[in-house]
């Protein structure tokens, strides 16, 4: 197992994190065939309902009552939303620990979750008239 501080050329190749309710699944790999250099993958799993939890935890007694009863023997299963994109934001470096790439990774996605959050403005949408110069009429004399 490597610790926080195991740098690249001892070994790192990948490795699961959680981090604010997301699992994390670093690797290693070429960004595209027949390119040398390597890059940091990595996968996003969140946790549904924002972090998992007691079944119905979010809802009042009145709505709870409604949900149908679960065997006591049944396994409670944490469902995850998988986000079905993979990133490779930056290259692997031989000075790169599990510290660092786990902080890079998390940083770059929480401003990629706050960019996506922000209200589209696209290409074709017009933009705003420029007031026109307001003309006086001059009386005729």
């Amino acid at each position: 197992m490597h610790t926080n501080g195991a740098r690249m050329d001892e070994g790192i190749a990948g490795f699961d994190f959680n981090e604010g309710g997301r699992t994390y699944t670093c690797s290693v790999g070429p960004l595209g065939s027949g390119r040398g250099e390597a890059w940091w993958w990595f996968r996003v799993a969140e946790q549904a309902g924002g972090g998992g939890g007691v079944r119905g935890a979010s809802l009042s007694a009145r709505e709870r009552q409604w949900l149908p009863d679960e065997p006591a023997n049944r396994p409670v299963v944490e469902s995850a939303v998988q986000d079905r994109h993979r990133y490779a934001p930056f290259r692997a470096e031989a000075t790169d620990t599990r510290g660092s790439v786990q902080a890079r990774v998390v940083a770059y996605y929480d401003d990629l979750v706050a960019r996506r959050s922000l209200p589209s403005n696209h290409y074709w949408r017009q933009r705003p008239r420029a007031p026109q110069p307001q003309t006086t009429a001059v009386p005729p004399r």
